[in-house]
């Protein structure tokens, strides 16, 4: 609705892509109020308020999941202990506690027989439902436990349960409180990214400070060359660059090759803890290797709506079981929000050439207006077209169909 006193008004469209998120409406009541460069300063404010507003729901759409992940991960316990059996050697889970020794040591294997003929009566550790170990004793026939002794091993056995639940939860906490510090600030990172490349290095930091990465790349992919290319490479802590002889082998190749390229067209992570070419090869999967033999893979889509953009990958050529579940799941996290963060960027860029490209057209419209005679026209075209377009020679010719196709 137009003000009672409003002479001048302007509307620009806030744009996100294709979507229109709203409108950036201006009044005055002077004549003429707008020229070029409010007209310019307003069109690169709707851009980068479209950006944002966009930036911003995915931002609360990312930071509910990841508050709803962390709610089921507290309270799947099992899930927990797995986790903790994967990256905690088994040997290291089991201790044994001998009156002879006068200390708890790790359990050796021999020592599972080393009874002396006495039976082991074992309770188990149960949270919430779930068996997480087992607390044994060995019972001595001759002196068997009395009734209140076995009901005393059980009372133990719920308490140590709650007990080693409890200090489950808080390294857990520990370790997400310092994960989540990390991913906020890689999304307050990405929130000033202007170009593609501050995005790159930026999640290569970000993963390192998560998970090792002796191996990382990021592969772009190009839906109308269909061609990957791979921007980012780090080898054995170094960037791979074009002076370098490895750089030949990460030249830009067609989508249906190697691993990458499967990633991209299932759109589907790939987590491999060991042998990664043997792994491939009983799935029927495509391998590609670079330098040595792969131990460990990770390799997850960076998907943005029903694109995909590329992937992010770490590896590992002489370290099996490296990765887990939880580090596919924070890789994941970060290609999500480097996936919004690439797309703003471009998206801003685009924006930023239709921008001038009708910044462009305005000019030299008013221009050829402001000829008095047919002969200036064509000249102010020609030299403007010319100057923009930066070709060598440009032409006007007039007449009828007929004539300008027999020309």
């Amino acid at each position: 609705m137009l003000a009672p006193d409003a002479k001048t008004q302007v509307a620009i469209p806030i744009m996100n892509g294709d979507d229109l998120l709203g409108v950036l409406d201006l009044q005055d009541s002077r004549e003429e109020w707008l020229n070029q460069d409010a007209a310019l300063f307003l069109e690169t404010l709707a851009i980068q308020a479209g950006i944002l507003i966009d930036t911003l729901n995915q931002r609360a759409e990312m930071e509910q999941s990841f508050e709803e992940l962390s709610v089921l991960q507290r309270r799947a316990s099992i899930e927990g202990w797995l986790e903790f059996a994967e990256t905690n050697p088994l040997q290291a889970s089991r201790f044994i506690f001998d009156q002879n020794l006068d200390s708890v040591v790790q359990l050796e294997e021999h020592m599972l027989t080393a009874n002396d003929g006495k039976t082991v009566i074992t309770n188990p550790l149960e949270v919430r439902g779930s068996v997480i170990g087992a607390l044994g004793i060995a019972d001595d026939p001759d002196q068997p436990l009395t009734p209140e002794e076995v009901q005393l091993l059980q009372s133990v056995s719920a308490e140590v349960a709650e007990a080693l639940e409890r200090a489950r939860l808080f390294e857990s906490s520990q370790r997400s409180a310092s994960e989540l510090a990390v991913l906020n600030e890689m999304g307050a990172t990405f929130a000033q990214a202007a170009t593609e490349e501050f995005i790159n290095e930026a999640i290569f930091n970000y993963t390192t400070k998560l998970m090792k990465a002796p191996q990382f790349y990021i592969a772009y992919y190009d839906p109308a060359e269909e061609q990957i290319s791979f921007p980012f490479v780090v080898m054995n802590g170094q960037q791979i660059r074009e002076d370098m002889p490895e750089y030949e082998t990460w030249l830009p190749r067609p989508v249906g090759t190697g691993l990458t390229g499967y990633i991209i067209t299932n759109r589907l992570p790939i987590l491999i803890d060991s042998n990664a070419e043997q792994t491939l090869e009983q799935l029927g999967l495509p391998f590609m290797q670079f330098g040595g033999s792969t131990q460990s893979y990770l390799g997850v889509p960076m998907v943005i709506g029903d694109r995909t953009l590329g992937v992010i990958s770490v590896q590992c050529e002489d370290t099996a079981n490296l990765y887990s579940r939880h580090h596919l799941d924070l890789l994941t996290t970060i290609a999500s929000q480097a996936a919004v963060s690439i797309n703003n960027t471009r998206l801003f860029q685009q924006e930023q050439e239709r921008a001038q490209q009708e910044r462009t057209v305005r000019t030299i419209t008013d221009k050829v207006r402001r000829g008095t005679n047919t002969q200036a026209i064509m000249q102010i075209a020609l030299e403007e077209l010319s100057q923009v377009l930066n070709a060598d020679v440009s032409t006007i010719k007039l007449g009828s169909p007929e004539q300008l196709l027999t020309a």
